[in-house]
């Protein structure tokens, strides 16, 4: 295997042109690759260190519900669609049927609201 690539974070990223070239690099060295590293700065270190402390445990989502999401964003017509929202199913994917989905913010709002 080729040395990693580096890349550092940069402070800010507001979408101009030369905001573009770092992100068209780590698509370039991850398609040559298959991989590669970023560097960051103590700071951004720890606040990513404080990011995942405090993520609990049941916060996961796992392969299923990941795909049942996306399913549901990127089909929200489908009569499948329409059955996964009727019969609750994003609750009984977290393990939790009636209580609010850990997805719940993830889902188009006519999804949230129940209608589709």
């Amino acid at each position: 295997m080729t040395e990693l690539r580096t890349f550092p974070l940069p402070p800010t990223v507001e979408g101009s042109d030369a905001d573009r070239l770092p992100g068209q690099a780590l698509i370039a060295a991850w398609q040559v690759d298959a991989i590669f590293q970023i560097q960051a700065t103590p700071d951004q270190d720890a606040a990513t260190g404080r990011v995942l402390d405090a993520s609990e445990a049941d916060e996961f989502i796992d392969d299923g519900t990941h795909f049942t999401t996306m399913f549901m964003r990127c089909y929200p017509d489908r009569s499948t669609t329409a059955r996964i929202g009727q019969e609750n199913r994003t609750a009984a994917r977290s393990g939790s049927a009636g209580k609010p989905s850990p997805l719940e913010p993830c889902l188009p709002r006519a999804t949230r609201s129940g209608a589709f």
